[in-house]
């Protein structure tokens, strides 16, 4: 069945009002199905998890209710939407709330999604979701966020994944087909090309600007959040000097990555945002 109009609604609003409207619709005496798609093929959950747990709403736990609630219910956290997106996808996008997104991908990992879940599909950006090319994973989608300079973007990709990582991510086919590793020169090259681009251009704001997106993936292996992982792991070899080009060393790079999966499930919490759901 399709999902109503007014469930798709409610659950992108998210407040006091359409919370009611979602918990009367699946308990009532003859309830909905939880996993009804509407016309792009999103679950209320999706829509939830998009909309940032509600449009109107500025307290984490609010914007959590209904996602626990669906969850709950039984909602599928693994149905991907017409573009090819899963819940957990979406989560890693929450740019509205990233102490949201982190939490809820802390509530879909506990409940069993697949943490490596490919899309299904390539998309440009749209309603239903973020650009994305055939065979993005989580993992990839994250760390997207080191593309743009948008204060604070480099941060919340760092939350993202940090936590992905520590909870069993792949390096490996996490884009199209390719490592994290070719994700990682993409990006640099793309930086590298608009520092080149605007130096050619006399745009000394925008040469800046494009630099310091360039240097900020080599900054966040030397941050304390990487830092505090790799001391959990003492069997892995210190890799030399962090601060010089990506490109070149790539591969390096995401050697240490691939060490946070080893590290103690005990561990503290890389990040305050990565608190649990």
């Amino acid at each position: 069945m399709v999902l109503a109009m007014v469930i798709a609604y409610s659950a992108r609003v998210g407040d006091d009002a359409s919370d009611s409207h979602i918990r009367h619709w699946l308990e009532r005496e003859q309830p909905g199905d939880v996993n009804e798609v509407d016309e792009e093929g999103n679950t209320a959950l999706s829509l939830n998890i998009q909309a940032g747990g509600g449009w109107e709403l500025e307290d984490v736990d609010d914007r959590l209710r209904i996602v626990k609630f669906l969850l709950a219910k039984g909602a599928n956290v693994d149905i991907c939407n017409d573009s090819g997106a899963s819940p957990l996808f979406h989560a890693c996008n929450a740019d509205e709330s990233t102490e949201f997104g982190l939490s809820a991908v802390r509530c879909l990992l506990d409940v069993g999604a697949n943490i490596d879940a490919r899309t299904t599909r390539a998309s440009v950006a749209n309603t239903a979701g973020p650009e994305m090319i055939l065979g993005e994973t989580p993992l990839s989608t994250s760390l997207d966020w080191f593309r743009y300079e948008i204060e604070g973007h480099t941060v919340n990709g760092l939350a993202y994944v940090s936590l992905l990582l520590s909870r069993g991510a792949s390096l490996d086919d996490c884009w199209g087909s390719a490592p994290a590793e070719a994700c990682l020169r993409h990006i640099e090259v793309v930086r590298v090309l608009g520092v080149r681009a605007a130096v050619r251009a006399g745009q000394v704001q925008q040469v800046l600007r494009a630099a310091v997106r360039v240097v900020a993936l080599v900054v966040i292996v030397a941050s304390t959040d990487f830092l505090a992982l790799e001391q959990n792991r003492p069997e892995v070899k210190r890799r030399g000097p962090r601060f010089f080009s990506l490109g070149s060393h790539a591969s390096g790079y995401v050697g240490l990555f691939r060490g946070i999966r080893r590290a103690s499930s005990t561990s503290t919490s890389t990040n305050q945002l990565t608190n649990q759901c």
